[in-house]
C-alpha cells in the first residue's frame, strides 16, 4: 500500500460502478480489495504477479469508464488518463507536490468538465484527491 487506506477507500468509493475500472500505476493491486461492483484491471509499467497489464502509461489509452490514478506523477501518464476516461477519474496526490496540483487543476478546462477536490490528512502528508465526472 502507498499513501493512506482512506483514500484508497475514497477513491473507489467515488470511481466504482458497473464496467471496467482501470488503476493506472497499479503497484500490488491493493485498491482492488475495495473494489465492489466493476471489473478491476490493474496496469503498471512493471510486468508482476499483481497487475493484469504491463504497459508504458504514457502512450497507452483506453475506453474505460473509471480510472484510479494514485500518486503517478508523470504529466504524461495523467494527460493519457484525461483523454481515456470515459465516466469517472479520481486522482490522488501528495499536497506538497504543488507542480502536479497545478497541472490537475487544469484539467477540469482540459476536458471540459467539473471535478472536486478533497484534502486528506494522513501520517505520511495531505493527500488531495480530485474526481472528475462526464456529463
Amino acid at each position: 500500500m502507498f499513501g493512506s487506506e482512506e483514500t484508497y477507500k475514497k477513491a473507489i468509493a467515488f470511481l466504482d460502478g458497473v464496467g471496467t475500472l482501470e488503476d493506472w500505476g497499479c503497484g500490488t493491486c491493493y485498491a482492488s480489495r475495495f473494489v465492489k461492483k466493476a471489473r478491476y484491471v490493474g496496469l503498471d509499467i512493471i510486468d508482476s504477479k499483481f497487475n493484469a497489464v504491463a504497459v508504458d502509461l504514457r502512450h497507452y489509452r483506453s475506453k474505460a469508464q473509471y480510472i484510479l490514478l494514485r500518486h503517478v506523477n508523470d504529466m504524461e501518464v495523467l494527460k493519457c488518463a484525461v483523454q481515456s476516461f470515459r465516466k469517472k477519474l479520481c486522482v490522488v496526490s501528495y499536497e506538497r507536490d504543488l507542480d502536479k496540483q497545478k497541472f490537475i487543476k487544469a484539467i477540469g478546462s482540459l476536458v471540459n468538465v467539473p471535478y472536486t477536490e478533497e484534502l486528506v490528512q494522513t501520517p505520511d502528508g495531505a493527500e488531495v484527491i480530485y474526481c472528475l465526472k462526464r456529463p
